[in-house]
């Protein structure tokens, strides 16, 4: 199971590497290939206690992150119970991933609410910039996308051992879509190429590195850095914008969903710090309403504000339960 991170801050604990080992890894793989995904999520229930138990730095990252939606937490059982879900949730969204684009994708249901946003963008011709959050399952969303005959293209940051990367790339060798590692020194290259042919580039939007390429929101109650990288890649290459989310509505069912598309372009450069401010807050505001609906499939376990929440800003009430 993989516990994920990464800001200016944070970098040096985030490695980009699955938590694990190659064996843990190896013997989930061949769960998921002989028994599929039921066999996959019983045998991550001890996984799960096992990270509740020893990784701390998680477990307080994801008591943050809940306290932030309005979880009062105030008993331990409630805690551990409701951190517990988080990382449960967590795992079954890396064992879905496995499995669907390991060739059981008929195993699961999928409503795609918004395809037509993203057909209408690519006939443009310009190619589409999908822009997304470390929510939900977003590699399977990637897989899917490649179903449009159209090439897919993840753009990651990549630096996992290179044994656990060849169990991944066999265990993966069905996915529909490739990936532009953000380690080479060629990605931006490879990323405005792959538009100018027409095709997908997906670019997640929530985990910024340093602040020079990043713009400040308030989100969920304190400030917080998102990239604005991806939207200077939309208005320099002239390639629709559209947000896409992906989220588990019940076991083995997944809802994906398209935003209408956006045409961004940069005016004067006095105005761009403001254009981009604009386009990053209307991703911030989408995003913290799917937090709302399913607050559990939120992936990002180190600490992802700034400041602490002040109690004012605290959401009265819990939200809807998954």
């Amino acid at each position: 199971m993989q516990t994920q991170g990464g800001t200016s801050r944070q970098i040096n604990r985030w490695t980009g590497r699955t938590r694990g080992g190659y064996l843990g890894n190896w013997i989930f793989v061949n769960l998921l290939r002989v028994g599929g995904p039921w066999l996959g999520y019983f045998f991550l229930v001890p996984v799960t206690f096992y990270y509740l138990l020893f990784a701390s730095q998680a477990v307080k990252a994801s008591q943050t992150y809940l306290r932030r939606l309005g979880y009062k937490l105030e008993s331990g059982f409630e805690r551990w119970w409701l951190t517990y879900k988080h990382f449960y949730s967590f795992g079954q969204s890396l064992l879905d991933r496995i499995a669907i684009i390991a060739g059981n994708a008929s195993r699961y249901a999928f409503v795609f609410e918004g395809q037509h946003h993203i057909e209408t963008a690519l006939a443009e011709g310009k190619g589409v910039l999908i822009i997304s959050a470390h929510f939900g399952n977003w590699q399977a969303a990637a897989h899917l996308l490649g179903t449009l005959n159209v090439p897919v293209h993840i753009v990651a940051y990549d630096n996992e051992v290179a044994p656990i990367n060849q169990l991944f790339a066999k265990a993966l060798k069905k996915r529909l879509f490739s990936v532009i590692s953000l380690d080479n020194d060629a990605a931006s290259l490879e990323i405005i190429t792959a538009l100018k042919r027409g095709e997908i580039v997906a670019m997640h939007a929530d985990r910024s590195i340093g602040d020079k390429h990043s713009v400040r929101l308030n989100f969920l109650g304190s400030p917080a850095n998102f990239p604005s990288g991806p939207y200077t890649v939309a208005a320099l290459s002239g390639a629709p914008l559209i947000h896409t989310f992906a989220v588990r509505r019940q076991v083995c069912s997944y809802h994906l969903y398209a935003y209408p598309s956006q045409q961004l372009a940069f005016g004067s450069r006095q105005d761009r710090p403001k254009q981009l401010e604009q386009w990053v807050s209307l991703f911030v505001q989408r995003l913290e309403a799917h937090l709302k609906s399913y607050p559990f499939q939120w992936c990002n376990f180190y600490e992802f504000w700034e400041g602490p929440l002040s109690p004012s800003s605290l959401r009265k009430g819990h939200l809807e339960k998954e």
